[in-house]
């Protein structure tokens, strides 16, 4: 051994915290080594090198799977790194996986034991904007009952919905239907439709290519009493009331009015025969201004 190896080495006390190693080279080199490179180095076993270099429990997780054990008023996972600039695309959450199972399969499942939650929480929340509070989707608790919020004005919560950005109420495209079946929930066999066929006019029924289902509109029934009763009435005006017109479709263009009545009370049946001729039974028509049955 050298003298300057020798030399070296006696410079290398526990209090310099120097080590000593040589290369292929064949030189002898001094590094100071620090507290924690000492633990690290001084580490046993791969479990007292984690604890040595802070690693937690997902550091020995294998690429299947991996498991995170939050703490008690910890976030369990928190990044507020990401950023996408310029062409790029990468995105801040990237999953990809396959399904191919009969069993069921809850592909994001959160579980959340709720004993105590102030009003206003989210269990998920995602915003966006400029400053990047703007509601986008949002599962809140209010007030005791879960809701669903977005900004375009989707707000479900206590058993009440309110739809649309710029007025409240459900808007619907006009391809869209609203549906009921007799037995409860049913995407497939609903018997009861309601749409919109044209501007401002509703429709009762889904159209059908060869097939007509007569519709029904009637007032609640009464188990024990007399049945509701059922009004058709005009709006109200600052100059009139409106009329209640009832008409007649052909097989194209609009409705035909047939019978009217106005606000005033007086009633006006359009079109009707002055003759008898081809009149079945139950038919009315004038006879010389009389109205008259068959």
């Amino acid at each position: 051994m050298s003298d300057k190896t020798l030399a070296s080495l006696t410079a290398a006390t526990p209090a310099t915290g120097g080590l000593i190693y040589g290369t292929q080279s064949g030189a002898d080199r001094k590094f100071t080594l620090s507290g924690q490179g000492a633990a690290l180095v001084e580490a046993a076993t791969a479990a007292e090198q984690r604890t040595a270099l802070g690693l937690g429990a997902i550091s020995t997780e294998a690429g299947k799977s991996a498991f995170i054990a939050g703490g008690a008023n910890a976030n369990v996972l928190a990044s507020t790194g990401y950023e996408v600039t310029g062409a790029e695309d990468a995105s801040m959450v990237s999953l990809a996986g396959t399904l191919n199972t009969t069993s069921a399969v809850n592909v994001f499942d959160l579980q959340l034991i709720h004993s105590n939650l102030g009003s206003g929480s989210s269990l998920f929340r995602v915003r966006s904007g400029s400053s990047g509070t703007t509601d986008i989707f949002n599962i809140s608790y209010i007030a005791g009952a879960y809701g669903i919020i977005t900004y375009a004005g989707m707000d479900i919560a206590n058993h009440s919905i309110n739809l649309g950005y710029f007025q409240s109420g459900i808007n619907l495209a006009q391809s869209w239907y609203l549906g009921w079946s007799s037995t409860g929930p049913s995407y497939d066999a609903p018997d009861l439709f309601l749409c919109r066929s044209s501007s401002a006019t509703l429709q009762l029924g889904k159209n059908h290519a060869t097939a007509a289902t007569n519709q029904c509109i009637q007032a609640h029934d009464v188990t024990t009493g007399t049945g509701a009763s059922l009004t058709i009435a005009g709006g109200k005006g600052s100059v009139a009331g409106g009329e209640v017109i009832l008409g007649t479709s052909a097989t194209d263009g609009a409705a035909v009015a047939r019978l009217t009545v106005k606000a005033s009370g007086v009633i006006n049946v359009a079109g009707i025969p002055t003759s008898a001729t081809g009149l079945s039974a139950g038919d009315l028509y004038s006879n010389g201004g009389v109205l008259t049955v068959v």
